[in-house]
C-alpha cells in the first residue's frame, strides 16, 4: 500500500499541475546511510546547504494533503503508542546520542518504547517539521483555498449551516472547533509526535477562533447567498414569493396571532431553505401550468390520446399538491413577518415607530401614544385594549411620514382621517380654477394669473374702475342664496358650480343619513355600548374599581341617551338648518359684523321670532333639549333673541359645521337650528363662497372621513370603547389617563382645534405679535427653501428627477400632471389658501378669510419672499413625479421586481398587493416617454373601486407634504399648541397647586391653556417635522437614495447661506463656518443645528463663553445683553417688539437715523429681495447717506 507520503514526493498528478503544486524534495546536509524502513525513511536534515537559496512556495493542494497526512501520523502514532510493547533493554536517550541529528527530536524520541517505534517517531517528527516550513512558505491565497479542503475545518462549517441564528452559528462553530482541535491535541499527545502544552493551547485557541470565523463566514454566506437571491428576484421570481408572503398577511383581517415557531409544522426550516422551496415550488407550478396549457390545447384540438389524457391527469394533481405546497410554505413565511415584529414578550406592535429618542428627542403626543407599553400579567402581554388604542391613533393622525415595524414586514398603514382630509381641497380648487375663466368671461377681465392673483382685479381694486373677481363671487352667491336670475351665462355657470360644489358634499352627508336619522343612529350606538357595558359588569373577576367605573359608564350612557332623543324630538318637530326651503350654503356668523349692528341683528331675531316662535332650547334644570314656544311679549321675545345671540357668540368654534356635535353641550343646539333663511341675515354671515367652501369642505371632509373610518361612531364613543377594554384588561388610572390624554390632542387637532378658547384675548394678541414677526423674519425664506429640491431627489430615482425637469420645459403632458396635484390631489394650494407660511409656523387662529386686509398683505409678503412661488412648484413637481413613482411601485409589485424598499415604500402609504394589483388591471394608466400618467378622473369609471381611488389620491397628497415638508398633527409637541397639561398627583402635591381644577375632559391632569405658550414655538413647526420626515428617514435607512440626498441637500444649503449673506460678511467668513450654515440650511438634522447656534447667541447674550465657538463661530454678533437673553427664550415675535421699542427709544434720545433704521428693519415686506432691490437703486439716486437703509 503508497502511503500519502510516497504520494507526495511522487510526480505531479494533473490535478497538481493545475493547482501549481511541485513536490518538495528537501536537501540532505549529512546523515548516515538511510535504511528503510516500511515507507519511511532514515532520519534526514531539513536545514538547508548554505549554498543553496532555499526558497519555495506551497500549493493550496500541498498544505491540503499535509493535513490529511498529520492527522494519519496521529491516528497512527496514538495507535502504536497505545498497542506497541515496550522494550525493557532499548534505551531512547542513549539511542539519541548515538547521532547529533537525533538531537532536534528529543522532546519525540525520548518516548520511544522500542527501535521500531524509535525509527517511526524520528520519520513522524521530521514530517511535522517539514509540514511546519511548508505552512510557513505559503501565500494567504493558498491557505484559505486549503481551508475548506480542510476536514477539520468542515465540521465548524456544517454545525454553522444547520444552527439557525447568526450567534448560534458562531457559538456553535467555535465551539464544534474547540472540540475537534482539542481532539486532535489529544491524539497528538497520544502519538508522542512533537507535543507541549504551549503547543496545544495555542493551537486550540487558534482553531476556535478560526471556527468562530468559519461560523461567521457561512452566516455571510448564507446571507450573501440570500441577498443574492433577493437581489436577482427580477430573474428567478424569488421577489414574487415575497410580495406573495405581503399577500397573504395582509389577507388576515388584523388577526395576527401565530403559534410559536418551534410549534409550528414547518418552524424548522432555515429561512434560507423555506426561500428556497418557494422559489423552487414556483419555478415547479410555472413548468406544470405549461405542461397543462400544452396538452389542452391537444385537448381543444380533440386529437389527445389516452396516455396523454393520463399525463394531464396527473399533472394536473402535481399541481393542485405543488399549489399546496405553496400556500403552507407561504403561511410559514408570513408567520415569520410577525415573528419579526413579536417582542419577546409576545406583544405584536405593529405600529412602533422605526428610529429612537436619539435621533428626534421632542416628545409628541403622537410618538406618546404609539410608544406605550402593554403590562404584564403572568409572563404573557395584555394587548388587547392597547391594540385598539394604537390602531385608534393610527386611524385618526398617521401622516405616512415615518416607517412602522409593521411596514417593514408587509402591514399596510391603514386610512387616516389626517391623511384623507387633504385630497378633498380639490373640490375647492376646481371651482377656484372655473372661477378664473367664467370672471374673465363676464368681466371681460384676464383669465390669467400670476400666482393666484388675477392682474385685472388686482388693477380694478386699487382703480375701482371696474368689478373685482371678489365681487362677482360674492355676488353669483348672494344671488343663488337670495334665488335671483343671473346676468350673464358665466354667472349662471358659477352658481351652477356652487350648488355642484355643496352636492358633492350633500349626497355624501345624505349617505350617512339627514340629523334626524344620525342622531337616531348616535343613539342606536349608545344602546350597543350600554348593552356591553352591563354584560361587562356582571362579569365575575373585575375589580371594584373596574365596577365602579362601569357603574359610572351606564349611568352616562343613560343620561346621553335620553338627551340625544330630547334633540331627537326637537328636530322632528320643526324646520331647522338644512330643512329650510332655500338652496343650501353654509352659516358662519360673522361675529364683528353682529357686534358691530347688534341691534339691526336683534330686530332681524325679533321678527323672526314674532313669526315663527317655536325655538330650541335647553333645559337646565332636566338637562334635556326641548322646542319651546315663546310668548309674543315683548320680553319674552327679547329673551328669546338675546338667547339666541349669547348662542352664537359664545360658540367657541364658529367654524364648525357639525350639529350633531352641538348635542354634547347646552347651548350650541339653539342657533344651529334656527331655521332662519340665510337671504335674512346674509349682512351678518361670512358671504364670500371662496372663503365658505373652503372652510366647509375642511370641516365637513375631516367628519365624513371619521365616520368612514369609524364606522358612524363619535370620537368619544371611540375612546370609551377603547378605555371599557383597557379596564377589563387591568390598566391603571395613571396609564389610562396618559393614554386618553394623547388621544384627545391628536383628535382635536384633527378635527377641530386643540385650543377651547382661542378667540380669547392672550391668543389674539399672540397671533398678531407672530403674524407681524412672520413677515419680519421670513422675508428671505424663500432662498432658506431652495434646499427643500433635495428632499425630492432624496424620495424619487435620479433619471426620473432629471427628465421631470426637463419634461417641465417640453412636455404638456409633464406639467398637466403638475396642475393635476392641485385638481386632482389637492396639494400645492399655498398661495390661493393664504397658507404658505405655515410650512414654517402654526398659528391657531381660525381666521379664514383669506381675503381681509392683512392676510393679503401676508400672502403678498410670502409672493415677494417667494416662499409661496417656490413652494407651489416643489409640491406640484413632486407631485407629478410622485404619481409616477407610485404607479411605478405598483407595477413592480404587480409583476414580482419590486424591492424590499419598494414594498416598504407603499405598505408605508397604506397599499395593499391587491390594491396595487387593481391598480395596474383597471387604472386607465398613460405613458408620457417613460414618465406614468393617472388619469386619476376616470378611474372609477373604469371599474378601479372607489377605495382604492381615493387611497391613492391620500398617497400623493401626504406623500407631498412628507418630501416637501410641512408640519401636521402627528409632529409637533403639545407645548406648542399653546397649552400645558400637569399630571394632577405632582402638583396637588405642591403649595401653589392644591387648589387647581382637575381638567373635566382630561383626567389625572391640570390644563393651562395660554397663547404666551406659542410664542417660543413659533419657527420651530418646520424643525419638529423636518427631524420625523427627513433626520429619523436617514436614521432609519428609509431613504431612496441616501448619498446624494445629502450632498443635494449640503450643496443647496450652501447655496442658500451664500445668497441670504451680505458678500462683505461671506468674503470674511472661514470654510467650516461656511460649511456648518450649510448643514443648518440643508434640513438634514435641522432641530439639532439650531439648538447648536441658539445656545451659542444665548450664551453670549448672557455674557458667558459657548462652548461650540471652539468649533464654528456664531451665525450673529451679540453682546452681553439681559433682554436679549429673554426674547432668544420668548420667540421671534417679542424679539420683533424689542426691535420696535429700541427704534422708539432711539427716536426718544436724538438717535433719529438710527431708530428710523431699526422702524424701517422691522416693517413687513422690507426685507424682501424685490423692496430691498428697489430701495437700494432709491438710495443710490438719492444719496445713500441720506436714503439707504440697512437691513
Amino acid at each position: 500500500m503508497i502511503c500519502l507520503w510516497e504520494l507526495m514526493m511522487s510526480e505531479p498528478s494533473l490535478f497538481d499541475k493545475i493547482l501549481g503544486y511541485k513536490p518538495y524534495i528537501p536537501y540532505v546536509e549529512s546523515g548516515s546511510q538511510i535504511q528503510s524502513e516500511g515507507s519511511y525513511t532514515q532520519p534526514f536534515s531539513y536545514q538547508g546547504s548554505r549554498k543553496t537559496d532555499f526558497r519555495f512556495n506551497t500549493s493550496a493542494m500541498g498544505l491540503a494533503v499535509n493535513t490529511l497526512n498529520e492527522q494519519a501520523d496521529l491516528i497512527t502514532g496514538a495507535a502504536k503508542n497505545l498497542f506497541l510493547e515496550r522494550d525493557d533493554f532499548f534505551s531512547p536517550l542513549a539511542e539519541i546520542e548515538t547521532d547529533p541529528n537525533y538531537e532536534m527530536h528529543r522532546s519525540t524520541l525520548q518516548h520511544a518504547k522500542s527501535k521500531e517505534h524509535f525509527n517511526w517517531l524520528l520519520g513522524a517528527s521530521g514530517r511535522d517539521m517539514q509540514r511546519a516550513t511548508m505552512a510557513e512558505n505559503s501565500t494567504w491565497g493558498a491557505n484559505l483555498v486549503s481551508l475548506p479542503l480542510d476536514l477539520t475545518n468542515l465540521i465548524p462549517g456544517v454545525v454553522a449551516f444547520k444552527s439557525a441564528k447568526t450567534a448560534a452559528k458562531i457559538g456553535n462553530a467555535a465551539l464544534s472547533g474547540l472540540t475537534v482541535s482539542a481532539g486532535e491535541e489529544s491524539l497528538r499527545y497520544l502519538s508522542e509526535v512533537n507535543f507541549s502544552v504551549e503547543r496545544a493551547a495555542a493551537n486550540i485557541a487558534a482553531n476556535t477562533a478560526l471556527s468562530a470565523a468559519i461560523g461567521g463566514s457561512v452566516d455571510l454566506s448564507q446571507k450573501a447567498f440570500s441577498n443574492f437571491i433577493v437581489d436577482a428576484h427580477r430573474n428567478n421570481r424569488a421577489r414574487q414569493q415575497e410580495i406573495n408572503i405581503m399577500e397573504e398577511l395582509q389577507s388576515r383581517n388584523e388577526n395576527y396571532e401565530v403559534v410559536k415557531r418551534q410549534s409550528r409544522d414547518l418552524g424548522y426550516l432555515e429561512d434560507h431553505e423555506l426561500t428556497t422551496v418557494l422559489i423552487h415550488t414556483e419555478e415547479r407550478i410555472n413548468g406544470l401550468s405549461k405542461g397543462i396549457q400544452n396538452i389542452q390545447e391537444f385537448i381543444d384540438q380533440g386529437s389527445v390520446k389516452q396516455d396523454e389524457l393520463d399525463d394531464f391527469n396527473n399533472l394536473n394533481i402535481r399541481l393542485a399538491e405543488a399549489h399546496a405546497v405553496m400556500r403552507d410554505h407561504t403561511k410559514e413565511a408570513a408567520d415569520r413577518r410577525i415573528d419579526a415584529v413579536t417582542a419577546a414578550d409576545g406583544t405584536v406592535d405593529r405600529w412602533a415607530l422605526e428610529g429612537n429618542s436619539y435621533v428626534n428627542p421632542v416628545p409628541s403626543p403622537w410618538k406618546t401614544a404609539l410608544g406605550l407599553k402593554p403590562i404584564i400579567k403572568n409572563g404573557i402581554a395584555i394587548w388587547d385594549g392597547l391594540s385598539m388604542y394604537k390602531d385608534a391613533i393610527m386611524k385618526i393622525a398617521d401622516d405616512k411620514g415615518e416607517l412602522k415595524a409593521g411596514n417593514r414586514t408587509g402591514h399596510n398603514s391603514p386610512d387616516s382621517v389626517a391623511s384623507s382630509v387633504g385630497a378633498e381641497r380639490r373640490h375647492w380648487q376646481r371651482i377656484l380654477r372655473l372661477t378664473e375663466t367664467l370672471y374673465a368671461e363676464h368681466a371681460d377681465a384676464s383669465a390669467k394669473t400670476l400666482f393666484s392673483i388675477n392682474p385685472s382685479s388686482a388693477w380694478r381694486t386699487i382703480s375701482g374702475s371696474g368689478q373685482t373677481l371678489k365681487q362677482f363671487t360674492t355676488e353669483a352667491n348672494r344671488k343663488r342664496i337670495f334665488q335671483e336670475e343671473a346676468s350673464s351665462e358665466a354667472e349662471a355657470k358659477l352658481i351652477a358650480a356652487y350648488a355642484e360644489f355643496y352636492g358633492t358634499y350633500g349626497d355624501r352627508i345624505d349617505a350617512m343619513g339627514s340629523n334626524g336619522s344620525r342622531i337616531q343612529q348616535r343613539i342606536n350606538i349608545m344602546k350597543l355600548d350600554h348593552a356591553r357595558a352591563t354584560s361587562r359588569l356582571e362579569m365575575v373577576n373585575i375589580t371594584p374599581r373596574t365596577r365602579a367605573y362601569f357603574k359610572n359608564r351606564i349611568k352616562e350612557l343613560e343620561d346621553n341617551q335620553a338627551r340625544y332623543e330630547s334633540a331627537l324630538d326637537v328636530v322632528q318637530s320643526g324646520q331647522s338648518r338644512g330643512q329650510v326651503r332655500e338652496p343650501f350654503f353654509n352659516r358662519i356668523w360673522n361675529h364683528d359684523e353682529i357686534e358691530k349692528n347688534i341691534d339691526e341683528f336683534r330686530a332681524i331675531l325679533k321678527e323672526h321670532y314674532t313669526h315663527n316662535p317655536s325655538i330650541p332650547h335647553y333645559n337646565e334644570s332636566t338637562k334635556l333639549h326641548e322646542r319651546k314656544v315663546i310668548s309674543l311679549d315683548d320680553n319674552s321675545l327679547d329673551e328669546a333673541v338675546e338667547h339666541t345671540i349669547d348662542s352664537i357668540l359664545g360658540e367657541l368654534d364658529p367654524y364648525d359645521t357639525d350639529m350633531m356635535a352641538s348635542l354634547a353641550s347646552s347651548n350650541r343646539l339653539a342657533h344651529r337650528l334656527i331655521d332662519i333663511e340665510n337671504k335674512k341675515v346674509f349682512k351678518f354671515i361670512m358671504n364670500d363662497p371662496k372663503v365658505a367652501m373652503q372652510n366647509y369642505g375642511d370641516r365637513v371632509s375631516a367628519k365624513l372621513h371619521w365616520d368612514k373610518i369609524f364606522k358612524g361612531k363619535s370620537p368619544k364613543e371611540v375612546w370609551d370603547e377603547i378605555e371599557d377594554q383597557l379596564r377589563i384588561d387591568g390598566y391603571n388610572d395613571r396609564f389610562i389617563n396618559k393614554a386618553r390624554l394623547q388621544y384627545n390632542i391628536l383628535e382635536g387637532r384633527v378635527m377641530s382645534s386643540p385650543l377651547r378658547n382661542p378667540d380669547r384675548w392672550d391668543f389674539k394678541w399672540a397671533q398678531r405679535f407672530k403674524e407681524f414677526a412672520n413677515l419680519d423674519y421670513l422675508s428671505t425664506s424663500g432662498i432658506a427653501s431652495v434646499p427643500d429640491f433635495s428632499r425630492i431627489i432624496m424620495e424619487h430615482d435620479h433619471a426620473d428627477v432629471m427628465l421631470g425637469l426637463f419634461r417641465v420645459f417640453n412636455s404638456p403632458n409633464f406639467r398637466q400632471a403638475m396642475r393635476d396635484a392641485k385638481d386632482e390631489y389637492g396639494e400645492g394650494l399655498d398661495i390661493p389658501l393664504g397658507a404658505a407660511h405655515q410650512r414654517l409656523e402654526t398659528g391657531f387662529s381660525r381666521d379664514i378669510d383669506t381675503e381681509g386686509l392683512w392676510n393679503q398683505t401676508r400672502q403678498a409678503g410670502h409672493i415677494l419672499n417667494f416662499l409661496g412661488p417656490i413652494t407651489e412648484f416643489f409640491k406640484t413637481f413632486d407631485g407629478a413625479l410622485r404619481v409616477h413613482t407610485l404607479i411605478k411601485y405598483a407595477k413592480n409589485h404587480a409583476d414580482g421586481t419590486a424591492s424590499q424598499y419598494e414594498s416598504d415604500y407603499m405598505t408605508r402609504y397604506g397599499f395593499t398587493v391587491k390594491e396595487m394589483k387593481e391598480i395596474v388591471e383597471k387604472a386607465p394608466l398613460q405613458m408620457d416617454g417613460k414618465f406614468n400618467l393617472a388619469q386619476i378622473h376616470a378611474w372609477e369609471a373604469s371599474g378601479v373601486s372607489k377605495n382604492t381611488t381615493l387611497k391613492f389620491r391620500n398617497a400623493v397628497n401626504t406623500g407631498i407634504l412628507n418630501t416637501i415638508v410641512s408640519a401636521t398633527p402627528a409632529d409637533r409637541p403639545t407645548m406648542s399648541d399653546g397649552v400645558l397639561y400637569m399630571p394632577t398627583h405632582i402638583v396637588h402635591k405642591l403649595p401653589w397647586g392644591k387648589n387647581l381644577k382637575e381638567d373635566a375632559l382630561n383626567k389625572g391632569y391640570i390644563r393651562v391653556e395660554t397663547g404666551a405658550m406659542t410664542l417660543p414655538f413659533q419657527f420651530y413647526s418646520f424643525m419638529f417635522a423636518s427631524m420625523n420626515k427627513v433626520t429619523n428617514a436617514y436614521a432609519t435607512g428609509h431613504v431612496k437614495n441616501r448619498v446624494t440626498g445629502a450632498i443635494a441637500a449640503l450643496g443647496l444649503g450652501y447655496i442658500s447661506v451664500m445668497l441670504k449673506t451680505p458678500d462683505y460678511i461671506w468674503d470674511r467668513m472661514e470654510e467650516k463656518d461656511k460649511l456648518a450654515r450649510a448643514f443648518d440650511y440643508s434640513g438634514l438634522a435641522s432641530l439639532h443645528s439650531t439648538i447648536i447656534f441658539d445656545s451659542m447667541q444665548q450664551t453670549l447674550a448672557a455674557g458667558g463663553d459657548p462652548y461650540f465657538s471652539r468649533f464654528v463661530d456664531p451665525k450673529f454678533r451679540q453682546e452681553p445683553n439681559v433682554a436679549d437673553f429673554i426674547t432668544g427664550f420668548t420667540g421671534a415675535a417679542t424679539s420683533s417688539m424689542l426691535d420696535i421699542g429700541r427704534g422708539a427709544g432711539a427716536i426718544a434720545s436724538g438717535e433719529f437715523k438710527e431708530g428710523l433704521n431699526m422702524f424701517y428693519n422691522s416693517t413687513p415686506l422690507t426685507g424682501t429681495i424685490p423692496v430691498k432691490m428697489l430701495m437700494d437703486e432709491i438710495g443710490e439716486i438719492f444719496g445713500s447717506n441720506q436714503t439707504r437703509f440697512v437691513r
